[in-house]
């Protein structure tokens, strides 16, 4: 006599239903939709930005302000319920205040919330560089409105990024521009470090300096390369025999009489900055 196999509740396979196998097969078929709409999408938010609007921090790709404005304004990205607040704070190195930028965002029937935080010991707005030593400066010393603008523009770029999906490899950004963006071919970040040991100006030239770097700032939404773009562009001139002298892309290697200069030139920009600002708000 043939031995008959128990088939037991614990040994019974499994039978998925008909409607089941079809909702499987959709999701799949939605999924691999996705992929490559997203793989379209990265192609497109690649294609509309250019060198000057990627930096290298830290040696990975960061997407700039101006590049992630590109990118909001193409797809349609919705910033709400903004709100901007201070915590004033004391450490063992004294005063400092924290502004924390909060709110939403929408693209694409998807919807995220994000902050984005900045203080007065901000590395471009609120430290100098004294004998090759990174200083606080005192909390009278530090633009309010620059920090404040700062932890908005954190809170921008965050959540653009967040719904968009903006995060790549130095690879996939040199693949998808076509090698017009690459790791070796946009600015490392280092901008208002100083340089080594400190600069020999004069009590007056160093604070010309210190106030070149914060209208380049103030004029670029606290933007790093933005403002070293600006001061490349600002610096630059034509020399004796016609041809353009390449502007200086730090503000350290500026001589003293150039500072001069720049400091004029900036001064009358951010005057008429600041004056349109309050034609707009009266």
């Amino acid at each position: 006599m043939n031995e008959v196999d128990v088939v037991t509740e614990e040994t019974m396979p499994t039978i998925v239903p008909q409607g089941e196998i079809v909702s499987l097969e959709k999701s799949i078929e939605n999924a691999e939709k996705y992929v490559s709409l997203m793989g379209k999408l990265r192609l497109m938010a690649i294609r509309l930005l250019n060198k000057n609007d990627v930096s290298n921090q830290g040696g990975k790709p960061y997407i700039e302000k101006s590049g992630c404005d590109k990118i909001a304004a193409a797809f349609g990205v919705q910033l709400y319920d903004v709100e901007i607040s201070r915590e004033n704070i004391t450490d063992d190195k004294g005063e400092y205040y924290l502004y924390t930028c909060s709110g939403k965002g929408q693209w694409n029937n998807h919807r995220e919330s994000e902050i984005g935080t900045c203080t007065s010991r901000d590395d471009f707005f609120g430290t100098f560089n004294y004998s090759g030593e990174k200083k606080f400066k005192p909390i009278s010393e530090v633009d309010v409105c620059d920090v404040k603008k700062k932890a908005f523009t954190n809170f921008a770029n965050r959540i653009i990024k967040k719904l968009i999906g903006l995060s790549f490899t130095w690879e996939e950004l040199s693949d998808l521009s076509g090698g017009t963006i690459t790791h070796d071919g946009v600015q490392s970040v280092s901008f208002g470090k100083g340089s080594k040991g400190g600069n020999t100006d004069s009590p007056e030239t160093k604070k010309l300096r210190d106030e070149c770097r914060a209208m380049l700032l103030k004029l670029n939404d606290g933007e790093a390369e933005a403002a070293k773009q600006m001061l490349v562009a600002e610096t630059a001139f034509k020399g004796k025999d016609g041809n353009e002298i390449a502007g200086k892309d730090h503000i350290s290697k500026l001589s003293e009489k150039q500072v001069g200069f720049l400091h004029k030139k900036l001064k009358k920009k951010v005057d008429e900055f600041e004056k349109e600002l309050n034609e707009m708000e009266a």
